[in-house]
């Protein structure tokens, strides 16, 4: 006879309903301890397929999430030792002097001194304006091939109008990195390059130059795809971003 169909477990388990599965022997007590188990289990990931062992960090709701480890030592550097600073920069455009007319807390006169202190900063140019380089192209004839030839301008992709370093720069903007998100539009990408660098260009023009990048850099994406599919170990990446509203992740 079955008896685990009369059993009912939960939070609202009284003494009298533990009493009588105790009674029902040995199998109706595995069965009700089982079933609480389960119970837990479902409280603490939610409901049954929606979390598994494989869902990344980033999916699992935070209500979901079990409390974080309390941290076994205090971050950070060890008491005594050195701090790190920003080095020095071994040489420098310009020098300016500054002196107070007055003592800045009492308004009175000051006896000059000779001591000095540096302190150095450094900073973008106010008037940062991009450079404009006239190419001459000279073409010259190959009587071996029967036509002309030139020379070839290696500051800028072929059919560019904008130089590789803002390609490169324009390229990185809109990206997720490991360092941080950035994950510009390609609306933002060309507000910052017109005010910012002073640099204007179009949406259209961005995706223009940035299919001629791809180009560029096909072979190389295929030989790193090659030598993924065939390596003995592949690491996970947990980084979300947002995509068409939904978050993804690898």
């Amino acid at each position: 006879m079955n008896t685990t169909r009369d059993i009912s477990v939960g939070p609202n388990l009284t003494n009298e309903e533990a009493e009588r599965i105790w009674s029902l022997g040995k199998a109706a007590v595995i069965f009700a301890l089982l079933e609480q188990a389960k119970m837990l289990r479902e409280l603490q990931v939610g409901m049954p397929g929606d979390v598994t062992s494989a869902t990344p960090s980033s999916g699992v709701p935070t209500s979901q999430k079990l409390p974080p480890k309390s941290r076994p030592k205090k971050p950070g550097k060890k008491s005594g030792q050195p701090g790190r600073l920003r080095p020095t920069p071994p040489e420098f455009d310009d020098t300016q002097e500054h002196r107070a007319a007055c003592c800045p807390d009492c308004g009175g006169p000051l006896n000059r001194c000779s001591e000095t202190r540096e302190r150095f900063v450094e900073d973008i140019p106010e008037d940062l304006q991009p450079t404009v380089t006239r190419h001459v192209i000279r073409r010259d004839w190959c009587s071996a091939c029967q036509k002309h030839v030139e020379g070839r301008v290696t500051e800028a992709l072929p059919g560019s109008q904008l130089g590789n370093c803002m390609l490169v720069l324009s390229a990185w903007m809109p990206r997720v990195t490991s360092q941080g998100a950035l994950g510009n539009t390609l609306a933002q990408v060309a507000s910052v390059l017109d005010h910012h660098l002073r640099m204007t260009i179009s949406e259209t023009g961005l995706l223009a130059m940035w299919h001629r990048l791809a180009d560029v850099l096909w072979d190389w994406y295929e030989q790193i795809r090659a030598e993924a599919l065939t390596a003995g170990v592949l690491h996970g990446d947990e980084s979300g971003w947002r995509v068409n509203g939904k978050t993804d992740w690898l």
